[in-house]
């Protein structure tokens, strides 16, 4: 599974690239039904 802290790495990366004005956590992982399978998504504006 990926941890919890590769996600907080991911959404740091993202904001410093591209400054949106939110990011947003979506699929298994927002559910809180993620997996040893699942990956995450993550949507910026």
């Amino acid at each position: 599974m990926i941890s919890e802290r590769a996600l907080h790495e991911a959404v740091d990366r993202l904001v410093k690239v591209t400054n949106p004005v939110k990011v947003i956590l979506f699929g298994s992982f927002a559910t809180c039904h993620a997996t040893v399978d699942s990956d995450f998504y993550l949507f910026d504006y």
